[in-house]
Formats: C-alpha cells, sequence, structure tokens
C-alpha cells in the first residue's frame, strides 16, 4: 500500500502543475531531458535522484521522473542515505532533511544552513560530512545533532566509510581516521600521491581510496597505500562502489570495472551519453545506476552496456536558447544540443559529431548551422543532423557567442573575438583596441558591432577591426538587446541603457532585486530580462520600470531567453527550458482595475462546491509581492497559482481540479501585510 501512496501522491503533485491555463503562468517544457546527478538512493519502491536545483523521484523504476516541487526541495541535493523508514538527504546549504514515506515529502532536521556532502551509516547512526565544519553525528534520526571534528585539519569532508567504530574520511587535505567512532580524528596518507581524496570504499580488511590522481588501496587502515588500476585511461576519480565481485569507479570520462580487487580495470562506459563525469552509483533491487552530469543510467549486466533512463528528468543546465522560424534549439551545458520543432512536445538530441557536451551558443548562416562549445566551433550543412569541428586558428575554444555580419562570421570566445570569411574553416583574431579578452556577448546592430565583456561594452564601427571602450566600462556584460534606437546592456550589475549607441549609458533597475542579468529578449514594445536567481522581469516602458513575472517558475536561475511572436521561452541552470505566454505577461487580461480596491481581499471561490473548475479572487490596495496556493486538507501543498509581484488592483484566477480526488482543499494568500486562508470542495 506504502508503494500505491507514494506513485499516487506523486502523480497527483505533478498533475497539478498542469492543470492551470497555459498563458497564465511559465510551463515547463518537455525537456530538454537529463542534467546533473549528484546521489542516488532507492526508497520502497522509489528511486531518487539529486540534481543542481531538487530533488527528483521516480516510481517506475527510472522509467519515469517527477520534481519534488517545494520549498525545502527546490536546491542542490549531493547525496543520500537511509536508516529504516527513514531516508535522509544531504543538501548545499539546508543541511540535512528527512522523508519517512519513501521520498514523496520532505522535512528538516536539526542540522541546517550547512553544505553537506557525505553521509555514512552505522546501525541507527548517521554520520554527516559538510563542507566548511568536519563531521555530525545524530542518533535519533536527524532530531539533534553533535559535531565530532576533533584533530581533523581540513573539515571538508566529501567521503565517509565506516566499519563498527572505525571510521574513515576523505577530504580536501587527505584521509582521517578514528578509531572510537569520530570522537578523534589523525590523518593517515602515507603512500597518498596527493590529499584531493574523492571517495572511499570500505571491503573487509582493504579500504579503497579515489583521487584526482587515481586509485589507491590500504590493508592497515590507512597506514600506508599503494597505488592500484591498471587499464585506469585517467586518474580523475569521481566514485567507487562495489556490487558482487564487480568494482565501478566513477571518472571524469566514464565508467570502469574491476574483477580482482581493483587490480585491473576495463572501461565500460558503452551507452553512456552527454558528458562522461561519474558523479555517483547506486545498487537497488541487485541493479547498479550511476549519475553523471548528463543524468541517469541503468546496468543489468555488470556494466556492460548502459541506458539512459532520464525521460522527465528535466534537470538540465540549458546554457541558452535559440528560434530559427518556428523551431527552438537548447544548448546545454552537459547534454550538447537539442532541438524542439513545431512547437510538438519531444526534444530531439542533435549531437552526431559533436565532441564536447558543453554547447553554449548556436546560429544560422544561410544554410549552414554553427555551434560554439567549450571545445571549439562545430557546423552542420544538413540541419543539426551532422556535425564536424571548424576552429582552425581559435587560440581559445570557450566559444561563448557567435553573430554573423554579412558574409562573415563572429566569435566571441575567453581569449578574445575572431572571424571567419570562409564560414568557420579558418579564424583570425580581431582584438585590436580590446583592453579584455575575456568576451561573454556579441551583437549585430549593423553597422555596429557590439562586445560584451569582463570589462564593460566594446564597439567596432568597421566589422570588427578595431574596438573602442564605451561609457559602459566597468560590469560584466552578459547579453544586449534593442527598442528601436534604444540599445539595452545585461550586465553584473542590471540593466543599462544607452540611447547613443553606448557613449553615455544609465542603470534601470526599479524594481529589480536580483541585478545579475544573464539574458534579454524583446518582442514587440515589450523588453524581458532573465536575472540569475531572481527569474523573469518584463518592462512596457523602455526599461523605465520593471514587474516580475515568476508565476509557475520554480527556477529563478535563467541563463538565457529568446521570444517569438507569442511565447517567451527561458533557459534555466537545472530546470530546462520553460515557457510563457508574451501577450499575457504584456496585457494580463485577469486583471481588473477599473475600481482601486482600498483593503486586502481574498473571496469565495466560486462555484463551490466544484467539478472540476473554479474561480478565485482577490484584491490588493498596494503593489507588492503576493502567493496564492492550493493546500489538501493535511496541509501539504498542492500547487501555487500566484507567486510574483503584482501592482494593486484586483485579480481573477482559474482553478481547474480535474485531476484531484474529491475533498476539502484550502488556498491561501499571503502578502507582506496580509495573509488569508478559506476552504473549497471538490466533488466527484
Amino acid at each position: 500500500m506504502k508503494h500505491f501512496y507514494g506513485l499516487f501522491l506523486t502523480l497527483f503533485m505533478y498533475l497539478t502543475t498542469l492543470v492551470y491555463p497555459v498563458n497564465a503562468q511559465w510551463i515547463q517544457t518537455d525537456g530538454p531531458c537529463g542534467g546533473p546527478v549528484y546521489g542516488i538512493i532507492g526508497s520502497g519502491f522509489n528511486i531518487l535522484a539529486g540534481g543542481d536545483y531538487g530533488l527528483y523521484l521516480s516510481t517506475d523504476n527510472g522509467a519515469t521522473w517527477n520534481q519534488q516541487v517545494s520549498k525545502i526541495t527546490l536546491i542542490r541535493v549531493n547525496t543520500f542515505a537511509s536508516i529504516g523508514s527513514y531516508l535522509f538527504a544531504g543538501t548545499w546549504g539546508n543541511g540535512v532533511i528527512v522523508s519517512t514515506d519513501n521520498g514523496v515529502t520532505w522535512a528538516s532536521t536539526a542540522l541546517s544552513n550547512q553544505i553537506v556532502r557525505s553521509f555514512a551509516v552505522s546501525g541507527t547512526t548517521l554520520y554527516a560530512g559538510t563542507l566548511y565544519t568536519g563531521v555530525w553525528r545524530t542518533t535519533d534520526y536527524g532530531a539533534t545533532w553533535t559535531q565530532h571534528s576533533n584533530g581533523l585539519t581540513d573539515k571538508d569532508v566529501r567521503t565517509i566509510a565506516i566499519s563498527d567504530t572505525n571510521i574513515f574520511i576523505g577530504t580536501g587535505g587527505g584521509v582521517f581516521y578514528s578509531p572510537d567512532s569520530g570522537a578523534t580524528w589523525s590523518a593517515v596518507n602515507s603512500g597518498l600521491s596527493t590529499t584531493d581524496i574523492r571517495a572511499l570504499l570500505l571491503l573487509d580488511s582493504a579500504l579503497y581510496a579515489g583521487t584526482s590522481q587515481g586509485i589507491f588501496r590500504s590493508l592497515d587502515n590507512g597506514q600506508s597505500w599503494t597505488k592500484i588500476g591498471t587499464g585506469l585511461t585517467t586518474n580523475d576519480i569521481k566514485a567507487l562502489k562495489v556490487s558482487g565481485s564487480t568494482f565501478y569507479a566513477g571518472t571524469a570520462s566514464g565508467i570502469f570495472t574491476s574483477t580482482d580487487y581493483g587490480n585491473n580495470w576495463t572501461n565500460k562506459s558503452s551507452g553512456l551519453t552527454g558528458s562522461k563525469v561519474i558523479n555517483a552509483f547506486a545498487e537497488i533491487n541487485s541493479t547498479v545506476y550511476a549519475g553523471s552530469y548528463a543524468g541517469v543510467f541503468v546496468s543489468t549486466n555488470n556494466g556492460g552496456n548502459w541506458c539512459e533512463i532520464s525521460e522527465w528528468l528535466r534537470n538540465t543546465r540549458v546554457k541558452a536558447v535559440y528560434l530559427d522560424g518556428t523551431t527552438l534549439y537548447a544548448c546545454t551545458e552537459d547534454n550538447g544540443l537539442f532541438r524542439l520543432s513545431n512547437e510538438v512536445t519531444n526534444w530531439i538530441s542533435i549531437n552526431n559529431g559533436l565532441t564536447s557536451s558543453n554547447v553554449q551558443c548556436f546560429i544560422r548562416k544561410e544554410t549552414m548551422f554553427f555551434v560554439g562549445t567549450n571545445s571549439g566551433v562545430f557546423r552542420s550543412t544538413d540541419n543539426g543532423n551532422t556535425w564536424s569541428e571548424v576552429s582552425n586558428g581559435l587560440t581559445s575554444k570557450d566559444v561563448r557567442r557567435l553573430v554573423v555580419f554579412g558574409s562573415k562570421l563572429f566569435a566571441g570566445t575567453s581569449d578574445g573575438i575572431y572571424c571567419s570569411t570562409d564560414n568557420g574553416t579558418n579564424w583570425t583574431a580581431k582584438n585590436t583596441g580590446l583592453t579584455t579578452k575575456n568576451v561573454y556577448g556579441l551583437y549585430l546592430s549593423a553597422p555596429i558591432l557590439y562586445a560584451g565583456t569582463s570589462q564593460g561594452v566594446f564597439r567596432s564601427t568597421d566589422e570588427g577591426e578595431n574596438w573602442a571602450k564605451t561609457s559602459l566600462d566597468s560590469n560584466i556584460i552578459y547579453d544586449f538587446a534593442q527598442l528601436g534606437a534604444i540599445m539595452f546592456a545585461g550586465t553584473s550589475r542590471g540593466v543599462y541603457i544607452s540611447n547613443d549607441q553606448f557613449n553615455t549609458s544609465y542603470a534601470s533597475n526599479t524594481n529589480i532585486t536580483n541585478t545579475d542579468v544573464r539574458a534579454l529578449a524583446s518582442s514587440s514594445n515589450a523588453l524581458f530580462i532573465g536575472t540569475y536567481g531572481g527569474g523573469v522581469y518584463c518592462s512596457i516602458d523602455s526599461g523605465k520600470t520593471w514587474v516580475q513575472k515568476n508565476t509557475g517558475l520554480n527556477n529563478p536561475r535563467i541563463y538565457g531567453l529568446a521570444a517569438s511572436s507569442e511565447y517567451l521561452y527561458a533557459a534555466t541552470n537545472g530546470g530546462g527550458v520553460w515557457k510563457r505566454s508574451i501577450s499575457e505577461m504584456i496585457n494580463p487580461s485577469s486583471v481588473n482595475n477599473s475600481t482601486l480596491p482600498l483593503q486586502y481581499i481574498l473571496c469565495q471561490n466560486y462555484p463551490n462546491p466544484f467539478n472540476p473548475s473554479t474561480t478565485i479572487e482577490y484584491s490588493l490596495p498596494l503593489n507588492g509581492h503576493v502567493r496564492l496556493a492550493i493546500y489538501d486538507i493535511l496541509g501539504r501543498l498542492v500547487s501555487v497559482l500566484v507567486d510574483e509581484e503584482k501592482e494593486h488592483g484586483r485579480y481573477v484566477v482559474k482553478f481547474d481540479g480535474s485531476f484531484l480526488p474529491g475533498g476539502v482543499y484550502f488556498y491561501r494568500l499571503i502578502t507582506k501585510n496580509y495573509t488569508e486562508t478559506r476552504k473549497m470542495l471538490l466533488l466527484k
């Protein structure tokens, strides 16, 4: 029954994110799938994966994944552990969180505000390794914790191995050993060529250490170490695991296995796609799972081959989105390039020939496509089906932006600006006048070419032959946009506006609470910015004032924006690609300000009872942040209808409960000065 309850509630929470009108909030597209996975664990019939921006749960052996969306789970999850029915997750900044229902819901423990990197379990005792404060221990399932770091000279605890009262930890300063359950620690590094320890594994009397310089083994509790690993083609070890008689090593270049206690290794990376950096392993029901920067992979034959199971694992780090007609392209950091054509639901991977999974930009030039990666420029002459590298002449292959200027192609890199006159076959540096070569953005407003750098905006009026510094010379410039003759720059310190080609410029950040502006896009008379941590803002007065537009967007870390005539698309760090109706953001039909309210009001929904939809009205006498959320009878968050800045006025929100079971639900309005909750009844 526990399995069916978990499956039902997970499906319930997922479906409630889809039942609201498309034009009323951000909607997550169906991908691209994959993304970084740092930890994996099985709990009951469920499998959980921890990523850059939260927890993902699968109830069908990894065939599909659903993000666990709540304030406590929308954080990076590094590691997992379990004790009986208690499931623990170590997070980046929120300490240890705990679940008693196989990962469906989570609560904080007493160890909070910590970066937790590792766990180990001994009976009913849980040890947690943190980034800055060493080792912590709990014997009451997280209710209380005690610090156990006496003798540790390095408190960056990345991995823990335990056998009875003997505990070993791996840190950035080597291996430490405690014979007394963590009361005291001493360094045990004799024979190690590095103190950069990433993974520890205990098997009988042997202790294995995975480091940045290979694998080492100790047979005397760490007093002496010997390097092993014949057959390893990389020394960059990230994870170690043993399953039966097979050893697994996760590296920066894929997976290796050994059947002779680590003496000899064989590359077993067949089936791995995207980034080959392996962060974690887990054995669940005799099946081995691997978490990489590209997603989750499974092997049922001792690593003989691996199958990706990342469908609906929308944890992808998307660096940029580009529209080419009705086709949308997503450049990802770990999974390569994806294409979404004609608004179909499935993203298609188009990486044949790409030797880098870190794609940073895309552009079309006539009938050819080009992408910039961290390994150079690649060209396709068949609509992206196949790619070949064209990087001759580039001294830096970290290509961040591409621009077409007539017959020329320009590339902005970490080592300057380059130009190709033969469709990328050859490149020539064009850096005259640049005082820095650290280029983040390029923008063409013919006949002027603009470069965004780590030292502001540079301008060229002669097709890149010479560059001149502009008035905006102190910020990191990520992106540009234009409305008529007005230029906009997205910087590390907000939005800057210029009416004279950046001869002069000024900041315009009214109502912007997060000024790390990574992306800009324009549509008609509207301007949009994407911030890293503050989500999306819209201006309809040429950048004078801004309104946050984040309803439904549970990942506010924006890397890129693209606008069609109908939708704004947002590339997020750890949440894939999202979209929202532009017309709704510019002219929200849900607002009625004909008579401004004098007080806060949350009206009773109507009709009530309802089946399946109802209407909720509320009034605001003041501008401010508004959150309107739905909860079930147990107080669990079902869905968020509104979560953004709103101007004073009257608002109408539709709620559709088609996929919910009948019963009592609550809706709550929260503002800075007002909170009210009302009850509604869904009949089925």
